[in-house]
């Protein structure tokens, strides 16, 4: 019966072999923090050396992503009590992998006035003090290029939620960490950095009861503004709320490239009146264009291709499909949804259940041909199911639907999707699976033997072993951290 089923696993095993094309990523090794006894906390993939950077609780490692080798393994040397032990959000470490900003420590005072620390974590040395903000220093992030820091009294990350919406933001010198101004805002409904550091934007609303007498902040009588972070002076407002129109302020949406700044201006009565505002920033800010599409938006955001080129807007049934740079509508597409996401310029995701935690169940996920509308393929989303508590009592908690993310390839030719079990790369227009990367182990008996099931298929070890999957910024690298957080594998492309 063994050699039987030994039979029958080799025939499955080449007719699988056979359904699958030629491997598309090679595996190159597995790294972590396993040897030192320590648990991966967070990551950043260090762009410009193109490196990834794991942070545990007592130690890093860096890993040389091209040539696929450790380049260093050593002790994080952060101040004893500094809450960036614990943080699972990397914002708070620069761009070069070796400052990190520190809020919370409790030698970070002054008096009753919280400050915060830039502190090289690598070497262990402070290297500055946040010290001439008018307000306290409980977060910030820096600029994309490390050359800007802004800071909040507030939280910066709950203004999405609703709460912490006033805020003393506070501008500095990335580099020299000199304190170059800030702003006070109340009921901030987004804010957003300039990749460069060099603007600061911000939208406010006002507060508002809803029908139980709860506040919340609205986008009523919005505003959208610009800083000029290097002056702290206020330099452009981009839309105010009148009579007639109110900015979707929490639907402003920043072009990949971080050149466009796009929102919807709803007008208070006509839905028909609806506009599309653009605004470019390159060199300065400045009005681009404006659309009136018809017969009306019907959902505010935008969703923009992964290069920035083109952006997709709900008209109602249909979705428009614009170039960003001018404006032109390029294609309409009868009957579809505004997408999740792009795959590549060509080819867009439109998935039923909203984004990865959902409480309805759903499996459809459609690629849609941009220029045609044709549904190029349908998958499966796999998807599992978890108990979220929503209180403090024992009882009070509820089921939430997990799906398996996607994430495309740079390149856009192929997508990979990843849940707790599996990795997979697919063929972006066909939908045809290209490879399996991370797949449950087969099941053994306590003699080592395999575990078939009625069907004489080998049965599957189920459980928890991905955390997370990732490309690097150029496409050449496909990461995988396990589920455990211990360690990270590492595949290259096939021929790179």
């Amino acid at each position: 019966m063994e050699s039987l089923r030994a039979l029958l696993l080799c025939l499955l095993c080449a007719h699988a072999a056979l359904a699958q094309t030629k491997p598309v990523v090679e595996y190159r090794g597995n790294f972590g923090l396993h040897d030192a006894k320590d648990s991966i906390q967070w990551h950043r993939h260090l762009e410009k050396e193109d490196r990834l950077l794991l942070v545990g609780f007592k130690n890093l490692q860096i890993i040389d992503l091209p040539n696929t080798k450790v380049v260093e393994t050593r002790p994080i040397n952060l101040p004893y009590g500094a809450r960036a032990w614990f943080s699972t959000d990397d914002s708070e470490l620069a761009p070069d992998g070796r400052r990190m900003l520190i809020f919370g420590h409790p030698e970070a005072v002054d008096g009753k006035r919280k400050l915060a620390w830039v502190w090289d974590f690598r070497e262990g040395k402070r290297l500055a003090v946040l010290d001439k903000s008018p307000g306290d220093l409980r977060s910030g992030v820096w600029s994309k290029d490390g050359k800007t820091i802004i800071t909040s009294d507030r939280h910066l990350n709950y203004i999405y939620s609703g709460y912490d919406t006033n805020h003393v933001f506070s501008f500095w010198d990335g580099e020299t960490y000199e304190y170059r101004g800030g702003v006070t805002l109340e009921h901030v409904t987004w804010w957003h950095l300039s990749d460069d550091g060099r603007r600061f934007f911000a939208a406010t609303g006002r507060t508002k009861r809803s029908i139980v007498g709860v506040k919340y902040v609205s986008d009523s009588a919005g505003v959208i503004r610009a800083w000029d972070t290097r002056t702290g002076q206020l330099e452009k407002t981009l839309a105010v709320g009148d009579e007639n129109f109110n900015p979707r302020t929490r639907e402003i949406r920043v072009s990949p490239d971080g050149r466009f700044l796009v929102f919807t201006n709803k007008h208070k009565s006509n839905p028909a009146e609806h506009r599309l505002v653009a605004w470019e920033v390159d060199g300065g800010v400045s009005p681009k264009y404006e659309l009136k599409p018809e017969p009306k938006i019907d959902d505010s955001g935008v969703v923009f291709s992964p290069d920035g080129r083109y952006f997709a807007l709900d008209v109602g049934k249909n979705l428009q499909i614009y170039e960003t740079r001018t404006g032109e509508k390029k294609h309409e597409l009868n009957d579809v949804e505004l997408p999740h996401s792009w795959l590549n310029n060509e080819v867009i995701l439109d998935v039923r259940a909203p984004r990865m935690y959902v409480r309805e169940k759903s499996d459809k996920m459609f690629a849609v041909d941009v220029a045609t509308g044709d549904v190029l393929f349908r998958h499966k989303l796999s998807f599992r199911e978890e108990e979220s508590y929503t209180g403090y009592a024992s009882d009070d908690k509820e089921t939430v639907v997990i799906y398996e993310a996607v994430v495309p390839h740079p390149a856009g030719r192929m997508f990979m999707t990843y849940d707790y079990e599996y990795v997979r790369i697919f063929d972006t227009r066909t939908g045809e699976l290209l490879q399996t990367v991370i797949e449950p182990p087969v099941k053994r008996d306590k003699d080592g033997r395999i575990v078939y099931d009625k069907q004489g298929k080998p049965k599957l070890s189920h459980g928890a072993a991905v955390k997370r999957a990732d490309w690097s910024r150029d496409g050449r690298t496909l990461y995988v951290f396990s589920a455990n957080g211990q360690s990270v594998s590492v595949h290259g492309l096939i021929g790179d």
